[in-house]
């Protein structure tokens, strides 16, 4: 998922160890005072931005400046036509990883091609599935 790691620790950086409000946060009021001071935070982000960075650069360098070859096989819904179901079938399959953390019962050494298909029409019930995940995690960002 490239640099959605990076993005995720810098989450958990600012929401759980600087504990940025979230509360003003979700209401989008600016700014949202940390209740520990953020000069450990900024340092350790930084060396976190430099590392995404300088990985980046090496993946460009390893690639001889071309775009990686990527199999459709390897991501099917990243690679999906429909511009509406792209995203929703890559957030599946987020909420499917998220899933598999808390209740690892359907472990697969191989999550490629069918193993998780595209969403592709409003009949999906994983739509109602993701909506629920979406409407918990606002939720929770509010409290």
């Amino acid at each position: 998922e490239g640099p959605l790691e990076p993005l995720l620790c810098a989450a958990w950086e600012l929401l759980v160890v600087a504990r940025v409000s979230t509360h003003r946060m979700a209401r989008l009021e600016w700014p949202f005072p940390p209740a520990r001071p953020l000069l450990p935070s900024a340092a350790r982000l930084s060396a976190l931005a430099a590392g995404n960075a300088s990985i980046a650069v090496w993946r460009l360098r390893l690639n001889e400046g071309q775009p990686p070859a990527i199999s459709t096989k390897q991501n099917w819904p990243g690679f999906y036509p429909h511009p509406l179901w792209r995203p929703l079938s890559v957030a599946w399959v987020w909420l499917e990883y998220a899933s598999l953390l808390l209740f690892p019962s359907e472990l697969c050494c191989d999550w490629s091609a069918p193993a998780l298909p595209p969403i592709t029409s409003l009949a999906d019930p994983r739509l109602a599935v993701l909506a629920a995940a979406a409407a918990a995690t606002a939720a929770a960002l509010a409290a």
